[in-house]
């Protein structure tokens, strides 16, 4: 069955970069769906517009369906006030459709994102209330929006904001994706969550036409400057930006372990690689560089978040998912796994460009023989499979582990400019097993600690080569995970069994819980420390 094709408003930018470039707040496009609901709701999606005073929903925006024969529909809102409350909803609900289409696409995932939790819709609160934040809550499958008043008493809507609103649903399908970073205690993995959400919320600006045309404009052509493309959520941020993707930190400029702050040394690291990959093709008009450049970009930054192992993670981890994703995609072109190694190094993220070596496109002999849609549908098989492949998978002997549920994708590769695409299917086989090492913070708790890690088998179903076999690098993230864990106990932010997940003076849902028995400690929700005080 086709499928419907809606016409919905969707953000351009924070209203007040929207007002110092004279750019208007919205653009239209057009989202694919199964169906579209008054609401706005469809089969992924389903937005709640509560009343912030009195927690009554407000009716929904009614779809006007398409003509007899035709596939095109249009929400109809009250008002086309930029600043009124339905035009708010149809900014957000578009944002985070447009993101997780994108995420979704052949040209990107190539497969559908499961949610992280046992629901099938994302769903989004506009305006949850006064509070200066923006989270997503894995608790209540729900991406929540505040609003608050800015040094100047003018009233800032964190749902206006085009940066903030795609940065928040990539923390929903990155939860979707590596579910083990939720309970991680590697601040680094805690990190990679931000960073990535903020590389998004930069894709998504790369791709609205009307606030790329209006910088591009400003720059000469350039995304080297500090421009509305590099400084997230300005509005937010006050009086300068929330963070600057453009900058040279490096982890020994990073004081403790605070995730937000941590995150700038990779994203520096990344934005680096998106203006190695535009400055290269000058030759282009500048706009159609711009999308030809975001395309490649997204690519090989999502598809390397399938090849992450599960479990807990560190950059270097991500580096080289983002090595086996770009070698994928584009082997005959090292331009970025050039500039991200020589990046990764520079910021002290590895010692040296070897430490991102990976082996990509080979032939294993741990898949002779083997049915790979019997390993893909029965979980005895893939059980058996792991069982019979410790060696191979890096499962230490006599441990127990997990197999989870496998994946396949459909994927477009372009190895070179306006090729036609190829379609590849890709089997994701992943196992994950439990680790106790020396718990190091003192206190009320337990001398040793269990975490999770594992490993990503990628395998091109059609020529049986693996894409990439990845196992984390654990084992140098043991102190880094001591630090945080220091830190938040110090904070009074981790609660011990029964102690209450909701302790007196700490914002809500902020807590951590942990579980300690026979003297071994886990920590479980970390992420929620995500969006406690900052985006």
């Amino acid at each position: 069955m086709a499928k419907l094709i809606a016409s919905v408003p969707m953000l351009v930018a924070d209203p007040a970069v929207c007002a110092a470039r004279r750019l208007p707040h919205f653009e239209d496009v057009d989202l694919d769906g199964d169906f579209f609901l008054d609401g706005p709701v469809t089969r992924r999606v389903a937005v709640l517009d509560f009343d912030e005073k009195t927690g009554d929903l407000h009716p929904g925006i009614p779809f006007v369906p398409p003509r007899e024969g035709g596939r095109e529909g249009r929400y109809q809102p009250d008002s086309t006030d930029p600043s009124s409350r339905q035009m708010q909803a149809l900014g957000v609900f578009a944002t985070v459709m447009k993101t997780i289409l994108q995420f979704e696409d052949p040209e990107v995932l190539g497969r559908e994102v499961r949610w992280a939790f046992d629901a099938p819709q994302l769903l989004i609160v506009p305006r949850a209330g006064e509070l200066v934040n923006a989270f997503y809550q894995r608790e209540s499958h729900s991406l929540q929006f505040f609003f608050f008043n800015d040094d100047e008493d003018r009233r800032v809507y964190t749902a206006a904001s085009r940066d903030i609103v795609a940065h928040e649903t990539a923390h929903a399908l990155l939860d979707g994706i590596a579910p083990d970073l939720h309970h991680a205690s590697t601040p680094q993995s805690l990190a990679l969550h931000e960073c990535v959400a903020d590389m998004v919320a930069l894709l998504s600006a790369f791709s609205s036409r009307t606030l790329s045309d209006g910088v591009l404009e400003e720059t000469g052509g350039s995304i080297s400057a500090s421009t509305a493309f590099s400084e997230l959520a300005e509005q937010f941020g006050g009086k300068r930006a929330l963070r600057s993707l453009r900058n040279e930190k490096r982890l020994c400029d990073v004081p403790g372990t605070e995730p937000h702050r941590l995150s700038e040394v990779l994203s520096g690291a990344l934005y680096a690689v998106v203006e190695a990959l535009f400055n290269a093709r000058k030759a282009m008009p500048p706009r159609r560089l711009l999308g030809g450049m975001t395309s490649q970009f997204r690519r090989i930054l999502v598809r390397a978040l399938d090849y992450l192992p599960p479990g807990e993670i560190s950059f270097a981890d991500y580096g080289r998912a983002i090595m086996a994703s770009d070698q994928a995609a584009y082997p005959k072109d090292p331009m970025a796994r050039e500039t991200l190694s020589a990046e990764l190094v520079k910021r002290g993220i590895v010692p040296k460009a070897a430490a991102l070596a990976v082996k990509t496109n080979f032939k294993s002999r741990e898949l002779a023989g083997v049915d790979l849609d019997t390993l893909v549908d029965s979980d005895w098989a893939a059980y058996e499979f792991a069982n019979r492949n410790r060696a191979f998978l890096r499962i230490p002997r006599g441990i127990h582990f997990r197999v989870h549920p496998r994946l396949r994708a459909l994927r477009s590769y372009r190895q070179k400019p306006g090729e036609d695409p190829q379609q590849v299917h890709e089997y994701l086989f992943k196992v994950s097993w439990d680790q106790t090492e020396p718990n190091r913070i003192g206190g009320r708790f337990a001398p040793k600690r269990q975490i999770t890690v594992g490993t990503t088998l990628a395998v091109n179903a059609q020529t049986r080569e693996v894409r990439a076999l990845l196992t984390a690098d654990h084992e140098q993230q043991a102190e880094w995970r001591d630090a945080l864990l220091r830190t938040l106990a110090a904070r009074h932010l981790l609660a011990i069994d029964a102690e209450s997940e909701w302790m007196p003076g700490k914002p809500l849902g902020s807590t951590i819980r942990v579980e300690q028995m026979k003297g071994v400690m886990r920590v479980r929700g970390t992420a929620r420390m995500l969006h406690v005080g900052r985006i």
